[in-house]
């Protein structure tokens, strides 16, 4: 099937099989298809797979009534934006649907929880804009491990709306992340932070709320910025 820049809305399941294709516009016309789930009904997202005849563009969880949809066989890839715009939504990335272990997601434009219930198990989240901003509103749910990589096309990931707490690995692999000039966002690592290009704290707060961590910058200088507005410089 192929999206024509229009909205996709299905009240339960989506499975892609790995050998079909489904091919998401991606600004046809200045337009780009939404997948939206709505209805009542809790289901299942099975992609078929992360390459493109299996990714998607943009992805709406907007339920009318309390339902769960939940990650199924495969890692999911989101090449624009995610949303979670309804009470009501339940995203589960599952414990055991992807090779025994929770399925993982890639997004390459903004994170929004309107209000809605992002569960993370134990996966990952890739954020992989290129040459852009993008936000990162969480609603205060959690993360596992969160990974910034805008393989050598510099973008910058911004907190904002809400803290960012990730109970496991924070690692930027490539681009800044940014905890918001103006709103100095908290962000609470529960595992370990490697920083492989940029960190930009404002005067925001980091947090490492488990022991048995540690923080690694092998090539770039973390500035973790004091409420006086004095920065540590932290290396290991």
């Amino acid at each position: 099937h192929e999206g024509d820049g229009t909205i996709i809305t299905l009240g339960t399941n989506w499975q892609t099989a790995t050998s079909a294709t489904f091919t998401a516009d991606e600004d046809t016309n200045n337009t780009s298809t939404v997948v939206t789930f709505d209805g009542t009904t809790s289901g299942w997202w099975s992609a078929g797979g992360t390459d493109e005849d299996h990714d998607f563009m943009h992805v709406n969880f907007s339920k009318t009534g309390a339902a769960t949809i939940t990650a199924s066989t495969t890692d999911l890839n989101i090449e624009g934006n995610f949303a979670i715009t309804t009470a009501n939504s339940t995203l589960d990335v599952s414990s055991a649907n992807c090779s025994t272990v929770s399925c993982n997601i890639t997004v390459g434009g903004n994170w929004t929880n309107s209000g809605g219930t992002f569960t993370e198990q134990t996966g990952t989240v890739t954020f992989d804009a290129s040459n852009t901003t993008v936000f990162i509103n969480s609603n205060n749910d959690d993360f596992y491990n969160v990974t910034f990589n805008d393989a050598g096309s510099p973008s910058t990931f911004t907190a904002s709306g809400t803290d960012i707490d990730i109970n496991n690995d924070l690692t930027i692999t490539g681009g800044t992340l940014d905890a918001h000039s103006t709103q100095n966002r908290t962000i609470t690592i529960g595992g370990d932070f490697t920083n492989n290009d940029t960190f930009s704290s404002t005067s925001g707060t980091v947090i490492f709320d488990q022991t048995n961590t540690s923080l690694r910058s092998e090539e770039h200088t973390s500035e973790l910025q004091s409420p006086d507005h004095l920065v540590c410089r932290l290396l290991l």
